[in-house]
């Protein structure tokens, strides 16, 4: 019953497969939550904003031949954590699909694997070793990216007060913005960013930061504010 149960999610859902080997799924709630804090070492993640949500709901699919030194949920005062290591045999599988109020924090280091952020307007901040971060429809102020190898690909609704890219030799970045005028700090060199169309001013307040100079990041500029 469980894996015909992440089947179904994975076409209503529609954010990408659940795998049918990975047991569950178990389910978790959380009241009175302002920050969510993810910290796993190999995993397929999915956080998405629900403007009815009045708790955090997580949904969570693992398996593996090996087991997990970690693997837990759980709740300090308004922080939510969530871990996950594999054990010796580094071959666990762990899957997520997190419900939250729009408004909730966000934090989350990957060793490896894909984040996926949806309708999101608390402050971000995201760690990838190796893999992908996809973000759409982000209002968050402050967004604060860093991949050392792999893909980001974000998509904001609202220009960012704050948004920051660091990426490692191997990743690369895409990201569509507001059109509005930015402070861009592209390292020591900002002629080594393709600007994309972004109209850059020293003397405004909303900033973009792009480490190192030469980071593969392409801005994408759009003239329909939402």
């Amino acid at each position: 019953m469980a894996k015909r149960t992440a089947v179904v999610l994975c076409v209503v859902v529609a954010v990408g497969c659940i795998d049918s080997e990975l047991d569950g799924p178990q389910r978790s709630e959380f009241d009175g939550v302002d920050t969510m804090i993810a910290d796993v070492e190999r995993a397929d993640m999915t956080i998405f904003g629900s403007r009815h949500a009045q708790s955090v709901i997580i949904d969570r699919w693992s398996g593996g031949d090996g087991a997990f030194d970690v693997l837990d949920e759980r709740k300090t005062g308004r922080e939510l954590f969530v871990d996950a290591r594999c054990g010796a045999e580094q071959s666990c599988q762990v899957r997520y699909d997190a419900a939250v109020e729009r408004t909730t924090d966000v934090e989350a280091a990957f060793g490896e694997g894909t984040l996926r952020i949806f309708r999101l307007g608390g402050q971000l901040s995201v760690e990838v070793g190796d893999g992908r971060v996809v973000g759409r429809s982000l209002r968050s102020d402050i967004a604060d990216v860093s991949v050392e190898k792999g893909t980001a690909r974000l998509s904001f609704d609202t220009a960012p007060e704050m948004l920051r890219i660091d990426l490692g030799d191997e990743a690369t970045a895409r990201v569509s913005l507001p059109e509005e005028a930015y402070r861009c700090n592209f390292d020591d060199d900002a002629e080594s960013v393709p600007t994309g169309g972004l109209e850059c001013d020293r003397h405004v307040a909303r900033r973009i930061e792009v480490r190192p100079s030469d980071a593969a990041v392409h801005f994408e500029v759009r003239g329909d504010a939402r």
